[in-house]
């Protein structure tokens, strides 16, 4: 294992992070899940306001929304969110532990 997933793996059973993950990120969700990580998949293809309101749910329970839908993102009603940039899953996996401040 690489030292950045070891701190990811680390820093999510400590602080106890759960992920709510788009369907566009199932890859990332299953590296998430085999590491141990609370990760919440979103499989069926629900609306933008569904998706929305999922998200804003998620953050009330303490999840982060994980997505690459910038739009999505950037709505007011879709709080909680990180916006990942790669469509590499190992990349996508060095970019949640940059944003959370994993060592």
């Amino acid at each position: 294992m690489t030292d950045t997933v070891l701190s990811l793996l680390f820093v999510c059973h400590v602080l106890q992070l759960k992920f709510l993950v788009d369907g566009m990120l199932g890859r990332l969700c299953r590296w998430l899940r085999c590491l141990g990580i609370d990760a919440e998949f979103v499989g069926k293809h629900p609306g933008v306001l569904e998706l929305a309101q999922m998200a804003s749910d998620a953050a009330r329970q303490g999840r982060v929304f994980l997505t690459r839908d910038a739009r999505l993102a950037a709505r007011r009603d879709c709080w909680g969110a990180f916006l990942l940039n790669s469509d590499d899953p190992e990349e996508q996996l060095a970019e949640v532990s940059a944003h959370f401040n994993i060592t």
